[in-house]
């Protein structure tokens, strides 16, 4: 009869502890007491943070129920919009004029009703941009005097407005119109979503996204916190505003034109023209880019250190356009054939004489690309 041989026991062992042993040992007091102090210190740490998060959320957001949405949404780029009925908010793009005002048509852009069908055969041309094409005397009133009434120019350029707001005004209110030909005035700080929010006294202030932009792009644990939390982003701002440095490059540490020197942005961009040139095609138009530059990149000290570096947003515009297929110009070289930075007021805006600059350096790139009928 075959018999069972009995098993060793797991624990039998000579100098193994038996299982009652092992599982009953007590734990060192000092032990345990360091334990409790790393998990009460780490448990009132993040109690304190959450709360002064919170805090700085709901003081951003305006209240308690969008700084609650901010936790699990992207931050909105509304805040109290006291702008005195200038501009109203807008769920898709952020903000636009209030069609309330005068001069103000119901697509909510400055300038009269837009008749579906073009005026006496009239050429239609739509500008799309920020507060760089907005004044009222600017280069596309200009452009508008120059072709002498021959074509309907509208502005539709928007202040504070980026590349996404624009591709969004064109798709949900002015493809309808079946321009001829649109115009994206692109400005270095377009490459973010939404740029700019108001507070209760009007002041445009940068959003949340953008001021990001000036932060680190790796994967570290400080700079994943930075980017995801306003607290820490307002620390790490407010220790490097007490730098006793500035960065080598000017617009390094500014959260509105960062990203126009950073390689991401410019993706979003090209796929931004990408839908753009072709919606605008399918309704029988043309899209061209008129790309504005930024005052310091005409300072001979930054030139003479890295030109190329200082010129990489125009390197990249000039790329993707040229990929895309898209008629480019690109108002650097003309500016700095005119005295560069003396045709700003500031870094991003023109005088009147750069404004005359570009208006007559468009007009005659719109005519030598064949972008306007042949008697304009």
């Amino acid at each position: 009869m075959l018999k069972l041989r009995r098993a060793p026991l797991l624990f039998a062992a000579v100098g193994r502890p038996s299982a009652g042993r092992l599982f009953s040992s007590p734990v060192n007091p000092r032990v345990k007491n360091l334990l409790f102090l790393f998990v009460a210190n780490l448990l009132g740490f993040l109690l304190v943070f959450g709360g002064a998060e919170f805090v700085v959320r709901w003081r951003a957001e305006h209240g308690f129920s969008p700084a609650w949405r901010s936790l699990f949404t992207a931050s909105s780029p509304l805040s109290d919009l006291g702008t005195g009925n200038v501009l109203i908010a807008d769920p898709d793009l952020g903000y636009r004029f209030n069609p309330a005002l005068p001069g103000v048509n119901s697509i909510g852009i400055r300038g009269p009703e837009i008749a579906p069908a073009k005026a006496g055969g009239k050429e239609r041309i739509v500008v799309l941009g920020d507060s760089v094409a907005a004044p009222a005397n600017g280069f596309v009133t200009l452009l508008r005097e120059a072709l002498h009434g021959q074509a309907e120019v509208i502005n539709a350029a928007v202040p504070g407005y980026t590349t996404y707001q624009e591709r969004r005004l064109l798709e949900r209110d002015l493809l309808r119109v079946h321009s001829d030909l649109v115009l994206l005035q692109y400005c270095l700080n377009d490459n973010h979503q939404f740029l700019h929010r108001f507070d209760a006294q009007a002041h445009m202030l940068f959003t949340e996204e953008a001021r990001r932009a000036v932060l680190p792009s790796g994967s570290g644990l400080f700079a994943v916190l930075a980017r995801h939390s306003y607290l820490a982003l307002r620390i790490r701002l407010a220790l490097l505003s007490l730098r006793a440095f500035h960065p080598a490059y000017p617009w390094e540490d500014q959260p509105d034109v960062a990203a126009a020197w950073q390689d991401d942005p410019w993706n979003t961009f090209a796929g931004h023209l990408a839908a753009m040139r072709d919606e605008v095609a399918a309704n029988g138009g043309r899209l061209t880019v008129l790309m504005a530059p930024y005052r310091p990149q005409f300072d001979s000290a930054l030139l003479a250190r890295n030109a190329r570096y200082v010129l990489k947003p125009q390197e990249k515009m000039t790329q993707i356009c040229s990929e895309l297929g898209v008629p480019l110009l690109d108002l650097y070289p003309v500016f700095t054939a005119h005295g560069g930075g003396r045709l700003f007021f500031d870094n991003y805006h023109f005088n009147a004489a750069g404004h005359s600059i570009a208006a007559e350096s468009l007009l005659g790139f719109l005519r030598s690309h064949n972008l306007l009928n042949p008697g304009l």
